[in-house]
């Protein structure tokens, strides 16, 4: 699961190229793709990726019988869908540039829930964060992992 506005073919090519790594272990790869379609700047980069997806030969999956495919229009808070989408996944991957403490809590909670294989890309100087070692420690312990680079850009 991508969770960081991106439109750039270069960044989506890597992104989706990590998930696609050892692709021959795994039954099937979706990619879910979220947008806001409030924030026009939000709404263009959505049509890139798009556009990239098709050229790149991924499908759209359009399954009438199923409420897990079906666009929503998410008007207040995004989490609880989101959560729930987490909820139904085997293994997850998080990218993050800065993780605040409520987002950190929210992931070890989400952990805690489901045993689910979380694996967290982080910029190095998270691990430096006092207030973030026990939530790390907990998704560690939950069977998440974290993984430290040196640098994690996200501009916009």
């Amino acid at each position: 699961m991508l969770t960081m506005p991106i439109s750039g073919k270069t960044s989506l090519q890597q992104y989706l190229g990590r998930l696609l790594r050892n692709l021959d272990e795994k039954e099937k790869l979706y990619v879910f793709d979220y947008v806001d379609y409030a924030i026009p700047m939000m709404y263009r980069m959505y049509q890139k990726r798009q556009s990239y997806y098709r050229k790149a030969g991924y499908s759209i999956m359009t399954d009438i019988h199923s409420n897990q495919y079906k666009s929503e229009l998410i008007t207040q808070n995004y989490r609880e869908i989101f959560e729930k989408d987490i909820l139904n996944c085997q293994q997850v991957h998080f990218i993050y540039s800065y993780l605040s403490q409520s987002e950190a809590t929210w992931l070890v909670e989400i952990s805690m829930k489901k045993k689910i294989q979380f694996v967290l890309l982080l910029d190095k100087k998270i691990a430096n964060q006092p207030h973030l070692q026990s939530c790390l420690v907990n998704i560690e312990t939950n069977g998440g992992q974290c993984i430290y680079l040196e640098k994690i850009r996200q501009s916009v």
